[in-house]
């Protein structure tokens, strides 16, 4: 996603900031964004906030 740093809000509402967030598509056919050496699946994040400025997009909400 652009090297963007980025803020995601999990579904157990805890804030987590990383940077390079890297979509994949595991054997298993779950996705997940692969950021800072951790694995998070994508059904996890309930909002992505981009905060580099001047960012293609600030905002995704799942």
């Amino acid at each position: 996603m652009y090297g963007y740093r980025v803020k995601l809000t999990l579904t157990d509402l805890k804030p987590w900031k990383a940077r390079r967030s890297i979509p994949s598509l595991p054997p298993k056919n779950a996705e997940y964004l692969f950021i800072d050496h951790q694995q998070i699946e994508l059904n996890w994040i309930k909002k992505l906030q981009v905060l580099t400025p001047n960012a293609k997009f600030s905002e995704v909400v799942f």
